[in-house]
């Protein structure tokens, strides 16, 4: 009886016991002071209409750290603006980037000072680099930034 009622007690805990969260597969990567993160990366799109009138298409690429560090989720958000008439091939870079390391509540602005972009059929790709502007503490330089196919989430 004792057998059975700890074989039940067992049972009953591993049905509550919750699974664990499969990391996605990453399709990006960069060092952060010379650390290196994996990535995901997907993309989001949408129009706006700038100061005097001028209406641009934005494209920006969200890098989100996989797993996530224990110093809490971190995601790398690069941003291109384009003519809303011309094709997606002509996405150019703004000048800086956005790490954002969300437990603490941290914003980093960085410069994008290397990048490219490239379309592909199904999404896009690219390369980046860049020191973080204004106090570094904690961080000072992203390098080697990758990223393939990043496609809307």
């Amino acid at each position: 009886m004792r057998l059975r009622s700890l074989v039940l007690l067992l049972l009953g805990a591993l049905s509550c016991a919750k699974p664990q969260d499969p990391v996605p597969a990453s399709n990006g990567s960069y060092t952060l002071d010379g650390v290196l993160r994996r990535c995901q990366a997907t993309t989001s799109t949408y129009t706006n209409t700038f100061y005097g009138g001028q209406t641009k298409d934005v494209l920006l690429v969200h890098l989100t750290t996989v797993p996530q560090p224990e110093s809490g989720a971190e995601c790398l958000e690069l941003t291109y603006f384009k003519d809303g008439r011309q094709p997606s091939t002509a996405y150019q870079p703004v000048n800086t980037g956005i790490l954002w390391v969300r437990n603490h509540g941290y914003r980093y602005t960085f410069d994008n000072a290397t990048t490219s972009l490239t379309a592909t059929s199904t999404g896009f790709s690219g390369t980046y680099a860049g020191k973080i502007i204004g106090d570094p503490d904690p961080y000072a330089a992203i390098a080697d930034g990758v990223f393939t196919d990043a496609r809307p989430e």
